[in-house]
């Protein structure tokens, strides 16, 4: 397996600030304040609007959590080092090139100058591994290859497309701004494989409630994420049942006979129990998981 080593360097809020939490969550072996493993209860989104990374994040860390551990690893000085493996879009998802990249971090986060102590993005509370991790996936773009980078070329001018308001900005942005940006299944699958080494797929949600249940129970119980999203608004200010969020990226956390459970990447305001008869009506038809 070859690797490559970079510098990640992405865009600020206002500024960028040391993280200002516990040393413990900021640098050396231990990923909490009391040195416990990393859970899916570290990550939570900021000010950015990533929460299928977010969603991403903490789905690995609830069920491989060794795979935080060996990716995110603190160093003496407070910088950090990121492994993530290099991953290839395809037509069902990403899978692993062999290519590890690693990134060298300092532990700067951007910050609001109203609120310096505090990350803009992911926070930091009590670990700080995934705003570390959100770092690095902004600044993995710096070693993207041709292929890649032509890639998202290729989808932001279908973003721009979409969207007037981006009709003057012919440059793909890079960063923590690309992460900024609408994203699909496929941008999930492709965090998923950078996070674990492992292919991951995007799957169309099954119709009936039975084969709906088994295929994603399966994946719950043989560790692998599932990572979904709701569908958007049918018209203004519509309210969508068991207080979920149009548009928005959750992590399937249980599957239940009749219910699925689902975690909110925000770290509070999760949904109630979504009936799995009704998951078609509320949800979009594609999710990402691990093959």
């Amino acid at each position: 397996m070859s690797s490559t080593r970079h510098s990640a360097l992405c865009c600020s809020v206002e500024r960028y600030s040391s993280c200002v939490i516990d040393d413990a969550a900021c640098g050396g072996d231990d990923y909490g304040l009391s040195g416990e493993a990393p859970s899916r209860e570290d990550a939570e989104q900021g000010a950015l609007g990533d929460a299928g990374l977010i969603a991403v994040l903490g789905a690995v860390a609830g069920h491989l959590p060794g795979e935080i551990i060996n990716r995110v690893i603190g160093r003496p000085d407070g910088s950090y080092l990121v492994r993530l493996a290099e991953a290839w879009y395809t037509n069902t998802g990403a899978v692993p090139t062999g290519r590890t990249i690693e990134l060298s971090l300092t532990p700067d986060l951007p910050v609001y100058d109203s609120s310096p102590g505090e990350p803009a993005y992911a926070k930091a509370e009590t670990a700080a591994w995934a705003a570390i991790a959100e770092k690095a996936l902004a600044g993995v773009d710096q070693a993207w290859t041709a292929r890649r980078r032509a890639q998202w070329q290729d989808t932001w001018a279908r973003l721009c497309a979409d969207d007037p308001r981006k009709a003057n900005s012919r440059e793909a942005p890079s960063g923590y701004v690309r992460l900024n940006q609408d994203s699909t299944a496929f941008d999930y699958a492709e965090a998923l494989t950078q996070l674990t080494g492992r292919q991951a797929v995007v799957r169309e949600l099954p119709a009936g409630r039975g084969r709906r249940r088994r295929a994603l129970r399966r994946q719950i119980r043989t560790g692998k994420p599932v990572i979904v999203s709701t569908r958007p608004a049918t018209f203004r200010g519509e309210i969508m049942p068991c207080r979920l969020i149009s548009t928005h990226c959750y992590e399937v956390i249980a599957v239940r006979w009749r219910t699925i459970g689902l975690r909110n990447p925000w770290g509070y305001y999760h949904p109630a129990p979504v009936p799995l008869s009704r998951l078609a009506a509320v949800l979009q038809p594609r999710y990402a998981t691990l093959a």
